[in-house]
């Protein structure tokens, strides 16, 4: 069974415990990395934003009043950036966990995917709803 290197689990819970719950469930079954672009300050955010990585200054990834990043980026294990195909389908995995833990409570908020917006693609991208 996979699990989170201590980079990526110390990652993790500076992720909004939605979130956590979501990619804890996930990593039991598909080996993924939580990626150190995950928790950005202002000027992590700004220079996203200027290389074309972000479109916005308001990200889910800088911390919210609840203390949490409220969005996280992971790609799949081994990293292959080329390798859309298991990254969508580890996508697809993550939202049918989000799915269900929404359905029967144990979440208060849906996870979104990157890799489903129309006007800018975010594959290692995902956020609460």
């Amino acid at each position: 069974m996979p699990k989170f290197s201590q980079a990526s689990a110390s990652l993790l819970v500076q992720c909004h415990p939605d979130l956590q719950m979501v990619m804890n469930e996930a990593i039991k079954t598909i080996d993924f990395s939580i990626l150190p672009s995950t928790i950005r300050t202002i000027e992590d955010q700004k220079h996203f934003v200027a290389e074309g990585k972000s479109k916005t200054m308001n990200s889910k990834h800088l911390k919210g009043a609840d203390g949490f990043s409220h969005a996280v980026d992971i790609w799949k294990y081994p990293i292959n950036w080329n390798d859309e195909k298991g990254q969508a389908e580890l996508a697809r995995y993550i939202l049918g966990i989000s799915d269900a833990f929404f359905a029967s409570g144990k979440i208060k908020n849906k996870v979104a995917w990157g890799g489903d917006w129309k006007s800018f693609v975010d594959m290692p991208h995902f956020e609460l709803i």
